[in-house]
């Protein structure tokens, strides 16, 4: 599980997530940060305010940016909701494909030097065993 923080942006404000939100993917942490506009949005048209100017400025554990949700993309879906949030999922795809591919191989490599130890091992174990 990846650690996100959610910082509400307003047109005048910011109140910056310091606690974070555990969530399995970026997918779930979009999710979660449109139900919060729905509801924040609600609390504000009661209180007779315009909810359009805030967003969601949401980000990974290293605190690098990783999604922008606007209330009014949220608010009205029309307005190409998905555009942001695609691009972002897919370029954090990207990320995660690079990262395995080169885990992948420093693994690798890794075991072929643990292969090469253990038969160095093995043929140090039968030079002791036929001295004796």
């Amino acid at each position: 599980m990846s650690v996100f923080f959610f910082d509400l942006v307003g047109p005048s404000e910011r109140e910056q997530d310091e606690l974070g939100i555990a969530f399995n993917n970026l997918d779930q942490a979009y999710l979660e940060a449109c139900r919060a506009v729905v509801e924040i949005s609600r609390d504000a048209l009661n209180d007779r305010l315009d909810p359009n100017g805030y967003r969601f400025e949401v980000f990974d554990e290293a605190r690098r940016l990783v999604l922008e949700v606007p209330f009014s993309e949220v608010l009205q879906p029309s307005r190409s909701l998905c555009s942001q949030h695609s691009k972002a999922v897919v370029e954090s795809l990207h990320r995660n494909i690079d990262t395995s591919q080169r885990l992948r191989a420093d693994l690798l490599t890794g075991l072929q030097q643990a292969r090469e130890s253990m038969e160095g091992i093995r043929a140090l174990m039968e030079r002791s065993q036929a001295r004796d």
